[in-house]
C-alpha cells in the first residue's frame, strides 16, 4: 500500500514494508491492519498456492501411472491375444483332432482376458476412489487452515481495534 502526501505541490510516494502496491485501505485503521497481516497474508497464499501446485502434481503424477499401467496392461493383452491366435492357428493346421482342446484353451485364455479385464476395471476404481479420497483429504485440510485462519484474523482484529484506540487516545492526550 502507498501513502502520498504532498509538500510544496510535490507528491512523495511512501511503500510501506509487507504490504503490496495497488492495494486501498482507507484510514489508519487499514494501514495498521497492513502494517499486522500483510506478511501473513502473502505467506498463507503462498502456502495455498504451493500446496495447490503440490497437489496437482501428484494428481498429475498417479494419473500418469494409471495410464502407464493401462498401457502396460492392453500390451499385455495384446500379447496374450497374439500368442492366442497364433496357437490356435498352428494347432488347427496340425492336427483337426485337437480342436476340443484349442476351444477350451481358447475359452481360458478368453477368462484370463475377461479377469484381466475386469481386473484392470477395479484397479483403476482404485486409484480413481484413491485420487478422490486424497482429494477430500487435501480440501478437508484447507478448509481447516481456512478456518483456522479465520479465527486468527478475528483474534488479530480485536488487537488491530484496540492498538488503534490507544494510538487515538495517546493522540488526543486521553489516558
Amino acid at each position: 500500500m502507498a501513502e502520498k502526501t504532498s509538500a510544496k505541490n510535490k507528491e512523495v510516494e511512501i511503500n510501506l514494508p509487507g504490504t503490496a502496491s495497488g492495494d486501498a485501505v482507507d484510514g489508519e485503521l487499514g494501514q495498521i491492519r497492513d502494517l499486522l497481516f500483510g506478511r501473513q497474508a502473502k505467506e498463507t497464499l503462498d502456502r495455498l498456492t504451493k500446496l495447490e501446485r503440490d497437489v496437482m502434481a501428484a494428481i498429475g503424477e498417479l494419473a500418469q501411472r494409471v495410464d502407464t499401467r493401462l498401457a502396460d496392461l492392453d500390451a499385455r493383452l495384446s500379447d496374450l491375444d497374439a500368442s492366442l491366435n497364433a496357437e490356435v492357428d498352428a494347432r488347427l493346421a496340425g492336427d483337426s483332432g485337437l480342436e476340443d482342446r484349442l476351444d477350451q484353451q481358447a475359452q481360458t485364455m478368453s477368462d484370463v482376458q475377461i479377469d484381466l479385464r475386469a481386473s484392470i476395471d477395479r484397479r483403476s476404481d482404485e486409484f480413481r476412489k484413491q485420487l478422490l479420497k486424497a482429494r477430500g483429504e487435501l480440501g478437508e485440510r484447507i478448509e481447516k487452515v481456512d478456518i483456522d485462519l479465520r479465527e486468527q484474523n478475528v483474534e488479530r482484529h480485536v488487537l488491530a481495534n484496540a492498538l488503534t484506540q490507544a494510538a487515538a487516545a495517546i493522540s488526543t492526550g486521553d489516558q
